[in-house]
């Protein structure tokens, strides 16, 4: 509904252009007072009242978002508190207005001014925009969505990613559109309310025509009841496949980082996450009141390296200093979209990173090299423990990997396991990221303790999976009697044609799944239900006697029982 530009003079500025200008005879001397003169607070809850009236009656509209980065209207830092007073005020007056009651958000381009705003009552979900010019900014997707919904118990979404500012310099970095494919996924599966969303279409993803990416989410979305089985994330363990390297693009804003002390264990995982991480490392002069410079406690199984890479930002003269084990190894001037290497013999280490210069330089990556699997994997359960998904990504295959050597190998003998599944027998589904079609279909079982393994197929790019149980009890597929469709004729001849009459309530594919009376699944095909006939069953295939039937639809279910005749 707002953007930043419009009540800025220095960001994407649009105040010379803006109504609310006094320049242009409105009621405001600078931009920053949009917020509290009660003029402007008026005329917004009037133009409010206008959108509802003219577009609250459609469901195309997902939300209202109240501002784009409002964080980068003038004088943010010293206005925050009239910011947040007017997003609480604005965003109870939709509540109060909107019949349809659509979502209310907001957004801002740095996490650490907005924990007010998302406490508010009517913010109903959470939102980032991460642009990292970092080969698998995936990660940084994942994981700010999934610290957003834990630390304010709300649905997340990452509503803008890229690799830059600029489209133009996406389009040449990415022409392919890898980080736009990858963060798709990412996002999907972090268990955020959608997959994150490009912020170029007009000069990326329209002009590359990269519209076939979304083909493959859109596709295998439609085969996991998201909602209807309460997923959430999971924890995930991948085995074998090629070393790699662990690398970690922070993603905790400006101000001081949440955390300093860290620990890479054996997986390349990084404990506390990227969430906790610095954008800025902030020197000893300005700013010091954010000082928290990194330390990483890590053991290498060889002999490797261990770099920083600097982002495209600084104020002044900073200075870029790594420690080992506490012996100073490199004191260098900071510059811009430099990498700083030092060698790190295997073992246990200790490495610290520090700006001992007058003001801050962005980082843009921290590499630790020879540490960790090539595979990541963002998985989903759901909340009865009874079914998951996730996407198996091989972290070479991304955007910088393909711009300057080419395509890599692609993983063998990966295995991915999935904690506090339901013990016993799963049907797995292999899914086709690039069009999302079915692969293949195997069997798997969650063992005593809950642990599902996986033993993937080959992955050159990522594969996406779905696991379900293997065998659907007889009373669950039974139901109570009260329960019961009717399937007719019964008995119905074998090899025949069974019968629903589903009604227009039901329209759509639905999923039937056969089972004998020992609760083994038998068969499973899709039905269409137009709503203007009875749906047809198929009992080609299926054995004499009693057969359950059980009809699934997103998070609608069906029950029923047929009798077969010779």
């Amino acid at each position: 509904i707002n953007h930043h530009g419009q009540y800025s003079t220095t960001v994407n500025p649009n105040w010379s252009e803006n109504p609310y200008s006094a320049a242009l005879g409105g009621p405001l001397a600078q931009p920053q007072q949009f917020f509290t003169d009660a003029t402007a607070r008026a005329l917004h809850k009037n133009r409010l009242r206008y959108i509802v009236a003219r577009w609250g009656y459609s469901v195309n509209i997902q939300c209202w978002e109240l501002f784009n980065e409002v964080d980068l209207t003038e004088n943010f830092e010293a206005n925050a508190a009239n910011v947040v007073s007017w997003h609480q005020e604005m965003s109870e007056y939709l509540k109060s207005i909107d019949p349809y009651q659509h979502l209310v958000s907001t957004s801002g381009s740095k996490p650490s001014a907005f924990d007010d705003i998302w406490e508010l009552p009517a913010m109903d979900f959470t939102q980032e925009h991460i642009y990292r010019n970092v080969a698998n900014v995936e990660v940084p997707i994942a994981e700010t969505a999934r610290s957003l919904m834990t630390n304010f118990g709300k649905p997340a979404l990452v509503g803008e990613f890229g690799l830059s500012g600029s489209g133009t310099q996406t389009a040449t970095d990415d022409p392919a559109g890898i980080h736009l494919h990858n963060g798709l996924w990412a996002g999907l599966f972090s268990g955020a309310a959608g997959t994150a969303m490009t912020w170029w279409w007009d000069n990326y993803v329209e002009p590359k025509n990269l519209y076939h990416h979304f083909t493959g989410p859109a596709a295998v979305a439609k085969q996991i009841p998201f909602a209807a089985g309460q997923y959430q994330p999971a924890s995930a363990t991948v085995t074998g496949g090629p070393p790699s390297d662990a690398s970690f693009s922070p993603a905790a804003g400006w101000a001081a980082p949440t955390a300093a002390q860290f620990t890479v264990d054996a997986g390349g995982n990084l404990t506390p996450g990227v969430t906790n991480l610095g954008q800025f490392l902030y020197g000893s002069s300005w700013n010091t009141q954010y000082r928290n410079p990194p330390q990483f406690t890590v053991t290498f199984p060889v002999a490797s390296k261990f770099r920083v890479r600097t982002g495209g930002g600084t104020s002044q003269a900073p200075k870029v200093v790594i420690y080992l084990d506490g012996v100073e190894k490199i004191n260098q001037n900071g510059q811009v979209n430099t990498t700083y290497t030092i060698d790190v013999p295997a073992g246990q280490h200790v490495i610290k990173v520090d700006n001992l210069g007058t003001d801050w330089i962005e980082i843009s990556e921290y590499v630790f090299e020879k540490l960790g699997t090539g595979v990541n994997a963002f998985v989903l359960r759901a909340a009865a423990s009874n079914r998951s998904a996730g996407w198996i990504h091989n972290k070479a295959y991304n955007w910088q990997t393909l711009k300057n050597t080419g395509q890599p190998a692609p993983a063998n003998g990966v295995t991915v396991t999935v904690a506090d599944m339901a013990p016993g027998p799963y049907v797995l589904k292999w899914w086709d990221c690039a069009n999302g079609n079915l692969l293949n279909t195997t069997s798997g079982a969650a063992d005593a303790s809950g642990t599902l393994s996986l033993a993937c197929p080959q992955i050159l790019w990522d594969i996406a999976f779905t696991a379900e149980p293997e065998v659907v009890n007889v009373a669950e597929a039974a139901g109570p009697e009260t329960a019961y469709e009717t399937f007719y004729p019964s008995p119905a001849p074998a090899n025949g044609t069974i019968h629903w009459d589903a009604g227009q309530a039901n329209t759509g594919n639905w999923t039937a799944r056969f089972f004998n009376a020992q609760g083994q699944q038998l068969k499973e095909s899709t039905v269409p239900v137009s709503g203007d006939g009875p749906a047809a069953l198929s009992a080609a295939g299926l054995p004499t006697g009693v057969i359950f039937i059980l009809l699934e639809n997103g998070g609608e279910m069906r029950r029923g029982k047929v009798i077969l005749g010779e």
